[in-house]
């Protein structure tokens, strides 16, 4: 006779689940004999075995750690170098070249990331790139970039002949680590398989193939989108698999281009905030509508 470790039941010795409580009755992989509640090694043939608990359990205790660290305390964070910009697909763009206004462009990068803190815009964040002037050989120019999800806004300001001009591209960056994140998927998922095969035999274990990782996964999605949005940058730009995983996971919806439009609105509402300061502490003329508009892209041909 066996006793459950979950319900402290009395089960019979050949029995894989509890009759009282349903867990399951933990068994060497090796020689198939019960093994204690903590057991960390088989006392009949002497294997290694792993974490106890159903497999259920395990990754419930997965995402309650991944919980755990999302959630944890952060330091302040400390201005950092600016980083090097990463290629991306242009969404929509807007410039202005104002006559006769002398500014400095840190001094607007500064007036700007007030302007956007004042608007609370939610899960958005401020950060300086580099963006390469010409070749590869030519200088760095710095933006400030406000990041969304996965949309940035890369704006410039900088002095140009006797005038200064401002200039935002908004736009969603391609990761350069999709064909990383398709070899590391393809080694997790070839090991999930030969782990099925090896606990569940091969016929439940073809079942928990088919049906359990699929659901496995759906869930871990939609957990780390609740976390992050943007977190499976890479998953989306992986070889193959890509078109796939975006089609399934992160289609374009109304609520998504409406955020998105949002978004944009906020931030070009705040560049505007600043250059009409500039424009009105120095007494030139402000600009027209027609100047404000900003210019479409590929937004809604995705």
């Amino acid at each position: 006779m066996v006793r459950c470790a979950k319900c402290n039941a009395i089960t019979e010795d050949s029995a894989r689940f509890c009759g009282t409580c349903g867990a399951m009755v933990r068994r060497c992989a090796k020689c198939e004999a019960v093994l204690e509640p903590n057991a960390r090694f088989c006392g009949s043939c002497g294997s290694a075995v792993g974490p106890t608990g159903t497999l259920a359990e395990r990754v419930f205790a997965a995402i309650a750690a991944v919980r755990l660290f999302a959630t944890r305390e952060r330091p302040a964070r400390i201005p950092a170098k600016a980083k090097r910009a990463s290629p991306a697909t242009v969404v929509s763009h807007w410039y202005k070249l104002i006559e006769n206004l002398e500014a400095s462009p840190r001094e607007f990068y500064s007036s700007l990331e007030t302007a956007i803190q004042r608007r609370q815009i939610p899960n958005a964040g401020t950060s300086r790139v580099d963006w390469r002037e010409g070749g590869i050989f030519s200088a760095l120019r710095e933006y400030l970039r406000v990041a969304r999800g996965r949309y940035v806004f890369d704006i410039c300001g900088a002095p140009f002949g006797t005038g200064f001009f401002v200039s935002w591209w908004m736009a969603e960056p391609r990761s350069p680590w999709g064909p990383l994140a398709l070899l590391i998927l393809s080694i997790f998922t070839l090991g999930a398989v030969m782990g099925s095969f090896e606990a569940f035999g091969f016929f439940w274990g073809l079942l928990f193939i088919m049906i359990g990782l699929p659901i496995l996964f759906w869930l871990f999605v939609k957990f780390m989108n609740k976390l992050q949005e943007g977190w499976d940058d890479a998953l989306v730009a992986m070889p193959f698999l890509g078109r796939l995983y975006e089609r399934i996971f992160r289609p374009q919806t109304y609520y998504r281009i409406d955020t998105t439009l949002m978004f944009q609105q906020a931030v070009h509402a705040a560049v505007l905030e600043v250059v009409d300061q500039m424009t009105s502490a120095k007494g030139i003329r402000a600009l027209s509508e027609l100047e404000r508009k900003p210019i479409l892209r590929e937004f809604y041909r995705r």
